[in-house]
């Protein structure tokens, strides 16, 4: 079962790891981690679907930023500490920005001319039952992509909001499958 949560860094990580989270940070360059509420967790979404979440995390690898975990602090690339990767917060904002037209998540039109309305004469029964058939073909594949969409434009905004609250209070974002 695959979730979305703020949490500490010792949530996850063992106190060696963190050490070596810390020096691989200072070997690219970044800045310390900031210290933030140890105590503090927060699920922001579980039971997700993993499949959806495979599908979103594949975007955002597009974009060389899908991590298991995204700290609170900006800097360039991921890390790795033993089998997780580690991001930064601040990029994924900005990837999940250029990701919101990809989830049409500016516009509420749907089909924008992808459906093809042709008007005909003719009075044949026969075809007018082979267009509906196509049609509900088409609906099923429609709705399928429509759920889809949906699921993903949920998971943006959890994503999204997650990244905020995880930069406000300086604790890690957590993903996990």
């Amino acid at each position: 079962m695959a979730s979305i949560e703020i949490a500490p860094l010792s949530d996850r990580l063992t106190d060696e790891e963190i050490e070596e989270l810390g020096g691989a940070l200072a070997a690219a360059s970044a800045p310390k981690l900031p210290k933030g509420d140890d105590g503090v967790k927060k699920v922001l979404s579980a039971g997700l679907d993993e499949d959806t979440l495979t599908e979103f995390m594949d975007r955002l690898e597009a974009h060389e930023i899908a991590c298991d975990i995204y700290l609170p602090i900006e800097f360039e690339g991921r890390v790795e500490v033993g089998d997780l990767r580690a991001g930064s917060v601040v990029t994924l904002m900005e990837t999940l920005a250029e990701l919101k037209d990809d989830f049409n998540l500016e516009s509420d039109d749907e089909g924008d001319g992808d459906d093809e309305d042709e008007d005909d004469d003719g009075d044949d029964e026969e075809e007018e039952d082979e267009d509906e058939a196509e049609d509900d073909d088409d609906d099923d594949d429609d709705s399928v992509a429509a759920l889809v969409e949906r699921r993903l434009q949920a998971l943006w905004k959890v994503f999204s909001a997650g990244a905020k609250r995880a930069l406000e209070r300086k604790i890690p974002l957590h993903v996990r499958m």
